[in-house]
């Protein structure tokens, strides 16, 4: 079986290569390091390998490619099955929360096959996984502007530990399964934030983009459907004004935090000649 390149990349153990092109590490699979350079590789055995001299490389064995790929599908699936019981559930009211709007953006991300979409993995990632972390902000600052939201906004009847369930699958998973995410799969996301799909890495519109522009665009293209995010989460405690202005504060320094201490340093680091 042959992978493509950004497939291998997958694979989790660090091989280093002599200056000669063959690695001094040996494979885990069975059989011997020449014999199964090729199906990696994509070369005959007599050819030598064609690394970037002096550089790490990281290859997936197909189990852990396929562990990693049934992963982000099953959190695909909690995304999808979650949706669709909270829209069920709510008789569709949910549609009007900036969460659910978030949620439908993680879930387009996690069914993502990485190395095949690679200009909608680059797109979509970095507002993704930013705004995760300004949506779980946000909510605290909502909770504070009305301890009750949660039970104002769900459906008569539902039992106590369920809101207080939906509320942490909700807001909390998404930056939990990023980082679980970013961890298995960061060699892959540094090679496609590289790649010339999308936008340029190194383009002040693309970190842009990243660390604020495109979850802030959805956030504010909800913002015009909804039209008063203030009514829609019943906050009393403070002036609707003061909510909205606070919110965006908050969720822009979130992103602004999540890009500088996560993405920043992992995936646009340049690499070592």
């Amino acid at each position: 079986m042959h992978y493509t390149y950004l497939e291998v990349l997958f694979l989790i153990h660090t091989y280093q290569f002599d200056n000669r092109g063959v690695p001094t590490a040996t494979v885990f699979l069975q059989g011997d390091r020449q014999s199964l350079l090729p199906c990696i590789f994509h070369s005959p055995p007599t050819e030598p390998v064609n690394p970037k001299l002096g550089r790490s490389y990281i290859f997936v064995l197909p189990h852990m490619m396929e562990t990693q790929l049934a992963t982000r599908r099953a959190i695909f699936y909690v995304f999808l099955a979650s949706l669709l019981c909270d829209v069920y559930a709510s008789k569709a009211a949910v549609l009007d929360h900036l969460t659910i709007w978030s949620w439908c953006l993680h879930m387009l991300y996690f069914e993502l096959h990485l190395p095949t979409y690679q200009g909608m993995a680059k797109a979509l990632h970095g507002p993704s996984f930013t705004g995760a972390h300004a949506l779980f902000s946000m909510y605290c600052w909502t909770m504070f502007a009305n301890p009750n939201m949660e039970f104002d906004l769900a459906p008569e009847g539902r039992a106590a530990w369920l809101v207080y369930v939906r509320a942490l699958v909700l807001h909390l998973f998404p930056v939990i399964f990023h980082w679980m995410d970013l961890s298995s799969n960061q060699v892959i996301l540094a090679e496609i934030y590289e790649s010339s799909a999308f936008l340029e890495r190194n383009s002040m519109l693309f970190r842009f983009w990243v660390c604020l522009g495109g979850y802030f665009a959805m956030g504010l293209t909800w913002e015009q459907f909804n039209g008063d995010a203030a009514a829609t989460y019943r906050v009393e405690i403070v002036p609707d004004e003061t909510y909205v202005l606070v919110s965006k504060v908050i969720g822009v320094l979130s992103c602004i935090v999540a890009y500088s201490l996560a993405l920043k340093p992992k995936l646009f680091k340049e690499k070592n000649s």
